[in-house]
């Protein structure tokens, strides 16, 4: 009898057991990992009124089980927001983003948004045009995205022996060299200017350069006149060293195994501040695999203050390894554009006259 009572003392502790256990795991199964707080990626951010920028946020923890958020402007006159996080500016001034989880409202954060003022400028379709000695061209300027009447524009060329200009903003290459042609507003002080880079037909494919690189290294690229020939572009926005590594040096040495005397342009940006050291590597190997080559790198320029995913403390950090690993064969883009001035369109990537600016003193420097 004691013996049958043991025996069945144990089937119930087992079958406890066993219903303890399922329950805890199903339990756990069903529970709610409440959200404990937002993470902006940028917690101040600029745009220009018309323009629209993303305010990317995300939940913490990752397994929270409410994730979705809501967006609210506090000045919807300044800046408004959509439910996918696309904030318009609307007028200059200064506007506050609530950022808050759907289902837990206490759980928010907040977004600074400046907006600044739309410039009434004068702006060109391409800020650089290469045109071979004889040939002609026209400028065309715009302003508040309109053609400029003729009577309300004079041009000016810095050169004239080399580039002519008459009223209309007809262009004509007389000799090879450079000259930089400024349009300004009869009305107003407003101002740009475009370069005009000329060459002898005799000259044409050798002096070929290519330009690597991500975001910033594309901006370049659309301010180039269609026509240009003697430069090339291996650009991917958002680009890292992996697609450095993997695709744009194996299509830069394509380029090279045909054209050793080519020079190659190696543009560092701000996705590139963790690799320093895979960049300096891979460099170097294409340095040493093509000692005919000229190889320059450019340094990180600069962000605005509102671009916070990245300090301009760590750029020059990167920029200062960069120098020590490459000497002579590194442009400082970085001092250049900070000495000269900038302007982006969201905090990073630049107006097209900056990058018609950088591009032209990339090109100096090399001796295009």
């Amino acid at each position: 009898m004691h013996k049958k009572f043991q025996k069945l003392c144990l089937v119930l502790l087992v079958l406890t057991t066993f219903f303890s256990l399922n329950m805890n795991v199903s339990a756990g199964r069903f529970s709610k990992v409440p959200p404990v707080s937002i993470k902006l990626k940028r917690p101040a951010l600029s745009v220009k009124e018309g323009q629209t920028v993303k305010c990317i946020a995300h939940v913490v923890p990752q397994n929270a089980t409410r994730k979705k958020i809501k967006y609210r402007s506090l000045n919807m006159k300044v800046a408004k927001i959509s439910s996918k996080g696309l904030i318009t500016g609307i007028k200059p001034g200064k506007a506050v983003i609530v950022c808050s989880v759907k289902g837990a409202a206490s759980v928010k954060t907040r977004c600074t948004v400046i907006v600044s003022p739309k410039k009434s400028e004068i702006t060109f379709e391409k800020y650089v045009q290469n045109l071979f000695a004889g040939e002609s061209n026209k400028i065309t300027p715009y302003k508040n995205g309109k053609i400029m009447a003729a009577d309300r524009v004079t041009f000016v060329s810095s050169a004239p022996a080399t580039v002519s200009v008459d009223s209309a903003g007809n262009i004509k290459a007389l000799q090879s060299g450079t000259a930089v042609i400024t349009a300004s507003s009869v009305k107003n002080p407003s101002s740009a200017s475009c370069t005009i880079r000329v060459s002898n037909r005799s000259a044409q494919g050798k002096s070929s350069t290519v330009f690597v690189g991500a975001s910033r290294t594309k901006g370049k690229e659309q301010i180039l006149d269609d026509h240009t020939k003697n430069i090339q572009f291996i650009t991917k926005s958002g680009a890292r060293l992996p697609w450095f590594q993997n695709t744009a040096f194996v299509e830069l040495k394509k380029f090279l195994d045909k054209d050793p005397g080519r020079t190659a342009v190696i543009c560092m940006g701000v996705n590139d501040m963790q690799d320093i050291e895979g960049y300096i590597a891979l460099c170097r190997e294409l340095m040493n695999q093509y000692p005919q080559t000229r190889i320059y790198i450019t340094t990180i320029t600069p962000v605005d203050s509102t671009f916070t995913y990245h300090t301009d403390a760590q750029i020059r950090t990167f920029n200062r390894k960069l120098k020590a690993a490459f000497g002579t064969s590194v442009i400082n883009t970085y001092r250049y554009l900070n000495k000269t001035g900038f302007e982006t369109i969201d905090g990073i990537h630049y107006e097209r006259s900056t990058c018609a600016k950088e591009l032209d003193y990339i090109l100096d420097a090399i001796g295009k």
